[in-house]
């Protein structure tokens, strides 16, 4: 296929992602003013607002991904942006989201929602570990500037492209399980 093609569906398919996103979070966030019927409800709606948070931001870096040349050093500080977004979320996925989501299934009897998150939990193990190893990346040039600029520009550099890019592919179908999920439990 010409290459020029392959990236004009690339953009054209992320372009609708991003789209879906953008509509999933505004319309997830008008559900945060509603009234809801318990303190349980309106923890899944701030769940379900953070998780569309991040789908936005890593559809819309997707997009600017895919329409950037390839091996190009303005691809990796795209994609270094992208890693820390996926850092930062699996920290706090692993850490807290995904045991109240867990408890909120058992709390209202999900048990097929909890073993399919609890499946696409440890399928995207893998993933996120591919990303736990940018974690001096984050550090010196997302969360924080390190004042050696140099060091900066090589750990950019050091971005494996191809193995990134799957990663954060991967944790993108991870979140939107976790946001399927939390539309299924919300509901109830």
């Amino acid at each position: 296929m010409n290459v020029t093609i392959e990236s004009q569906l690339w953009t054209e398919m992320y372009s609708k992602a991003r789209s879906l996103a953008e509509n999933l979070l505004n319309n997830v966030y008008k559900e945060l003013y509603q009234s809801h019927t318990s303190e349980e409800h309106h923890k899944f709606i701030l769940l379900k607002v953070q998780a569309a948070i991040i789908q936005l931001e890593l559809c819309s870096g997707f997009l600017n991904l895919v329409m950037t040349p390839e091996n190009c050093f303005a691809r990796k500080v795209i994609l270094k942006s992208l890693i820390h977004i996926v850092f930062e979320y699996s920290s706090t996925l692993r850490n807290n989201h995904i045991k109240t989501l867990m408890d909120l299934c058992d709390h209202k009897g999900f048990t097929s929602e909890k073993e399919n998150l609890s499946r696409i939990v440890k399928a995207s193990k893998k993933a996120l570990k591919q990303i736990d190893k940018y974690r001096e990346l984050r550090r010196k040039t997302t969360g924080h500037y390190d004042p050696d600029i140099a060091k900066q520009v090589l750990l950019i550099e050091s971005i494996n492209e191809d193995e990134s890019i799957e990663a954060i592919k991967q944790f993108i179908y991870f979140n939107n399980v976790v946001l399927e999920s939390l539309s299924k439990i919300g509901r109830k």
